[in-house]
C-alpha cells in the first residue's frame, strides 16, 4: 500500500490493548494481519494511519521505534512520515454518539 503524493504515513504506537481498541475505533482502522492485537491501518483524509500493539515499558517501546524508523518496509515508497506515541489510556478518542 503505497503512498500517494503529499500523503502522510502516520505510525501510531499503543502501549495496552485499551489505548490501541480506541485508537482503532476512532480512526476506523482495520487489522492487517491475523492477529487482531498486532498492527491495523487505514485512511484518515489524506493520511494513512497505522497503529501498532506495543506492551508496556522503555525497552519494547525503543524497539517498536527503531523498527518503525529504521526497519524494512513492505513498500519503500511509503515511509513513516509522523509517529506517535499513546502515553495514557486513549478514552478521550472514543467517538462521541
Amino acid at each position: 500500500m503505497g503512498l500517494t503524493v503529499g500523503m502522510r504515513h502516520v505510525v501510531i504506537l499503543a502501549p495496552m490493548p485499551l489505548e490501541m481498541d480506541a485508537i482503532t475505533t476512532a480512526f476506523g482502522l482495520s487489522p492487517i494481519g491475523d492477529r487482531q492485537r498486532d498492527a491495523w491501518s487505514g485512511k484518515l483524509g489524506e493520511s494513512e494511519v497505522t497503529a501498532i500493539h506495543i506492551g508496556m515499558g522503555p525497552p519494547l517501546t525503543r524497539k517498536a521505534a527503531n523498527l518503525v524508523l529504521d526497519g524494512p518496509r513492505p513498500d519503500p515508497r511509503s515511509p513513516t512520515t509522523h509517529l506517535a506515541m499513546s502515553r495514557s489510556r486513549a478514552s478521550s478518542l472514543q467517538p462521541r454518539a
